[in-house]
């Protein structure tokens, strides 16, 4: 393959076989897992904005991995929308703390009159939103508030890099993003909103 397809390149699935499914004793998990290492020969298609993944047995991924990855393919698009939340407020009735990126543009319209009949999970308190896109940060912060009631911090991938890694010459490029920053400046009012919506309450 030519340099030129590894740049030109968008979108990437790689299936496992189909079938009847793999049943593995969990003692041999690591032995047929797909390992970093293997992932990361794809790691070469930096303009990749959609990866599809499957295999029977699974992905046995480490931290590192995730961070390169994030690196190698930062034109990714998130197909989460702020809808895909439901699910974690019906399902995980004890989860603190949430990692996410999704996208934020597009708000859910706050249907008053379902309020009675929406979830809301009582125990997530920060929200890590990465570098999330979003317009409205009011309308964000009224939605939030509506199935995480209790939460009132946000997180980002910016304000990540600048309190860790400030000062450093490699970490500079990062911090110094125009749309990191931006979306940082945005989610800082969604916290500022939901931490109004806990005081007035």
């Amino acid at each position: 393959m030519s340099k030129c397809d590894y740049v030109v390149n968008t979108e990437i699935t790689v299936l496992g076989p189909r079938g009847t499914p793999t049943i593995t004793p969990a003692n041999q998990l690591a032995l047929y897992s797909v390992g970093g290492d293997i992932l990361k020969s794809l790691f070469c298609f930096t303009n990749l904005v959609r990866v599809s993944l499957s295999h029977p047995v699974g992905f046995n991924l480490d931290n590192s991995t995730l961070n390169d990855l994030t690196i190698a393919w930062p034109h990714m698009h998130s197909r989460v929308t702020p809808e895909g939340l439901y699910a974690f407020a019906a399902n995980c009735p004890r989860l603190g703390f949430l990692e996410l990126t999704f996208d934020a543009t597009t708000v859910p319209p706050v249907n008053r009159e379902k309020k009675a009949k929406r979830v809301a999970q009582q125990t997530l308190r920060i929200l890590d939103v990465a570098c999330t896109p979003l317009q409205k940060p009011k309308e964000v912060a009224k939605f939030l508030s509506l199935i995480f009631p209790q939460l009132h911090s946000t997180e980002t991938l910016h304000e990540y890099w600048q309190y860790n890694w400030k000062g450093d010459e490699e970490a500079a490029e990062v911090i110094d993003d125009p749309q990191l920053i931006e979306s940082n400046r945005l989610w800082k009012k969604v916290e500022t909103s939901l931490r109004r919506m806990h005081t007035s309450v």
